[in-house]
């Protein structure tokens, strides 16, 4: 995939209100050091030229993170507003989510250079996203589908045209509901069929590290069960 075309956009809560359904992890030192952790992995070790890092709590930029992109021969880009905490609070994380990247694409001066967006959930590591870099192709969309029937998209990441995002799933969040039970997830998995969207499966099963806003369980599953999913995407790819 072209390096010059895609963006990796990190999203982000640092201070997020405790009202907010279906979230663990609160206290914001601790989210801030773990988002952290995230950027400068993704800053050091994944090949993006262009990283952007979001966040919906106005939380303030961390020192020192683009003088490093700039050691490793990255863009950096942290952007920070206040978001609608009521509407988080009454929907749920997925609509903060859409909010964020909505601000992102309308606000980023990096996101303008690039035609493709890779999401990821700001707290965890992909840790082999340089092999979809490598095996991605920018004139296609990817998702990774779930559960038995592959009703729902895993919205921890993606690869997304930036056009389709803006035209197809910028309102997705309008449609979240949390607290009975529609997430994200379902929805994106909605707006897919609804509009006949054509996208590819990931051609490797991403690696996840980090720990789960919602349940505050670790991702890091055993590397040989990663390792047995990635063969079998990369053949389903093929």
């Amino acid at each position: 995939m072209d390096k010059n075309k895609l963006c990796l956009i990190i999203t982000g809560c640092i201070n997020p209100n405790i009202n907010v359904p279906v979230l663990s992890v609160k206290d914001g030192k601790q989210r801030r050091k773990q988002y952290i952790k995230s950027i400068e992995f993704y800053i050091k070790k994944a090949n993006f030229k262009y990283i952007v890092f979001c966040d919906n709590s106005n939380a303030h930029e961390e020192d020192g993170l683009k003088e490093l992109a700039q050691k490793y021969g990255k863009h950096f880009e942290w952007i920070s507003f206040v978001g609608n905490s009521d509407k988080v609070v009454s929907k749920g994380k997925g609509y903060g989510e859409i909010e964020i990247i909505n601000y992102a694409v309308a606000n980023s001066v990096l996101i303008r250079k690039c035609k493709m967006l890779f999401k990821v959930t700001g707290r965890l590591e992909v840790k082999n996203i340089n092999w979809f870099i490598r095996l991605g192709k920018e004139d296609n969309d990817y998702f990774l589908l779930r559960a038995k029937k592959n009703e729902f998209v895993d919205t921890r990441c993606y690869c997304i045209r930036k056009v389709n995002y803006i035209n197809y799933f910028s309102k997705a969040g309008e449609y979240v509901d949390d607290r009975n039970g529609v997430f994200l997830e379902h929805v994106f998995y909605k707006v897919i069929q609804n509009n006949k969207i054509e996208y590819k499966l990931f051609p490797i099963e991403p690696e996840f590290s980090g720990i789960s806003g919602s349940t505050g369980c670790s991702y890091d599953a055993p590397h040989y069960k990663n390792v047995i999913k990635s063969i079998i995407a990369y053949i389903r790819h093929r």
